[in-house]
């Protein structure tokens, strides 16, 4: 059995294969080629946390995977990292425990930012330059480093509801990647204009107002990933032309559509899969004004994708450590 740290995990996969691998997977996923048991979610209301295990089998695949991934915001108080977590990794032939993937998060974030990126290159505008991050936090930054490789994004607005976080996130994506970064004091200062809007907050009441938005304006939302959790008002999905989630199933339980049956601010029947937007199979943005939404909660063959492709790439370079497993015999009666 393969042990991966996480250090040796950041040096396994590329932005660009991460976005290629979750491209495959979504075509899968709408092809009913992958197994995609319910999520496991858990809530820690007295800390304002929660705890999610997905897992998948791709058909085909040489290995299937389980994740587990955590978001603790209370830890930043500490300075302690708000998301944790890992990967299992087993054989698809005979069940067994191939490999501990201890990431820390880290895959999952960037699974996360390249699928923000999938969805934003197929339904944003091509001369969109300008974004609107709500919430400065770590998957704030791997969403706006996989955007950069899809669109030509020369202004910055980040708004965080502590503006020393957006302070920190202004300065590292100015050193970075050598952008213009405007604080924001409100969401309407944030989004007013804004080609693209991206969510990244795990936030139980609107963040953005559908009357902020500009005709033509693509807004991804990837915080609303358990029951109870929003992002966006009525009024955005009122307003879209087009919903594009990763799930249909899942979106109406986990994701911001699960708002709308009782709102009746859009109608899911309309609902496009991420997965069949990828194949041409369904139509995303239409013209230059519409309203376009990505609603992506995160689905299990995401998770299955990118584990088992760090396990390979581990393997064909010999990165990490092997250590002993006991396989006993069944008893026998």
């Amino acid at each position: 059995m393969l042990l991966l740290s996480e250090s040796e995990i950041h040096t396994l996969l590329t932005p660009s294969e991460a976005l290629e691998a979750m491209r495959s997977s979504f075509i899968a996923h709408d092809r009913g080629a992958v197994e995609k048991p319910d999520v496991i979610t858990l809530e820690f209301d007295e800390h304002g946390a929660d705890v999610h295990a997905k897992g998948s089998y791709i058909h085909g695949d040489p290995t299937w995977a389980v994740k587990v991934a955590s978001s603790f915001p209370g830890n930043n108080r500490s300075g302690e990292p708000v998301h944790s977590g890992l990967s299992l990794v087993f054989s698809s032939s005979s069940g067994y425990l191939e490999a501990i993937l201890l990431d820390n998060g880290y895959l999952t974030e960037l699974r996360t930012g390249a699928t923000g990126a999938l969805a934003t290159d197929l339904l944003s505008r091509a001369d969109a330059s300008t974004v609107a991050v709500i919430g400065a936090g770590s998957q704030a930054r791997f969403q706006l480093d996989a955007l950069l490789r899809v669109r030509k994004i020369d202004t910055v607005r980040v708004l965080s509801r502590r503006r020393a976080h957006a302070e920190r996130y202004a300065l590292d994506a100015r050193t970075r990647y050598g952008v213009t970064v405007q604080v924001c004091d409100s969401g309407e200062e944030a989004v007013a204009g804004a080609d693209i809007v991206v969510t990244t907050t795990p936030s139980r009441e609107p963040v953005v107002e559908g009357a902020w938005l500009e005709p033509g304006t693509h807004l991804t939302a990837i915080g609303c990933d358990s029951p109870g959790k929003r992002e966006l008002d009525a009024e955005c999905l009122r307003r879209a032309a087009v919903v594009v989630v990763d799930d249909p199933d899942q979106a109406i339980t986990h994701g911001e559509l699960q708002h709308a049956a009782r709102d009746g601010s859009w109608d899911v029947s309309r609902t496009v899969a991420l997965g069949a937007l990828l194949q041409g199979k369904a139509r995303g943005r239409l013209d230059d004004r519409g309203i376009t939404i990505a609603d992506l909660s995160g689905v299990g063959s995401q998770d299955a994708a990118i584990a088992s492709l760090a396990y390979s790439k581990a393997v064909a370079r010999g990165i990490g450590r092997r250590i002993a497993e006991a396989r006993f015999p069944e008893e026998t009666k």
